[in-house]
């Protein structure tokens, strides 16, 4: 039998989808850089720390954040921006546009 772990369905990918069921299907999204290829669908997709005021962020908190992530940059925009929050399971946070 082959080893089928890197086929299964990550746990934490319904709540991601639960979290991002709000999202308007054509809106711009910035997400952690873990979160890119499960949001992939997305017709306008930018690592998190590229954000624009357009765009809705996608905010994994417990993300192991690849070593090129700048964290300054991901902290500032995390911290500097008053957006409203759509849904906040925990982990997963989805923040609206400025």
């Amino acid at each position: 039998a082959a080893y089928a772990a890197p086929f299964r369905r990550p746990p934490w990918l319904g709540r991601l989808q639960r979290c991002g069921q709000d999202l308007p299907a054509d809106a711009p999204v910035a997400a952690d850089d873990t979160l890119l290829a499960p949001l992939a669908s997305r017709s306008s997709l930018r690592e998190l720390t590229g954000a624009q005021p357009t765009d809705y962020l996608v905010i994994d908190r417990e993300a192991k954040l690849p070593g090129y992530v700048v964290i300054v940059d991901r902290a500032r925009i995390l911290m500097g921006q008053s957006r409203p929050v759509l849904c906040d399971d925990g982990r997963f946070l989805v923040l609206g546009p400025l």
